[in-house]
Order: C-alpha cells, then structure tokens, then sequence
C-alpha cells in the first residue's frame, strides 16, 4: 500500500511547523463552515421577502 501522504510531509517539518499548518487547515475549514452557513441565512432571508 501507499503510504499516508499526510505522514511523509509531517517528516519534513518541525513540531512547531505541522501544528501551525494544523491550526492554518483547522481555521480555513471553520471559515469555509461559517461562509457557508452564511449564505445559505442570507438566501432564506431573500426568499422570505415579500415580493414588490
């Protein structure tokens, strides 16, 4: 089998390094969820709207 991609590059980093790369991903995702959550309230808020 292929080795774990995520493995091979934690090699070539120090401690410090991956958990800053870690804490980078982890914030990213969060923002990604938060966006998302976002602009799905602003669509229904559109949809409730009543028409002109």
């Amino acid at each position: 089998m292929l080795p774990n991609l995520r493995r091979i590059f934690m090699l070539f980093r120090s401690e410090e390094e991956e958990r800053a790369y870690s804490r980078r991903a982890f914030y990213n995702f969060i923002g990604f969820i938060c966006s998302g959550i976002v602009f799905s309230w602003m669509i229904r808020k559109q949809r409730q709207l009543p028409a002109p």
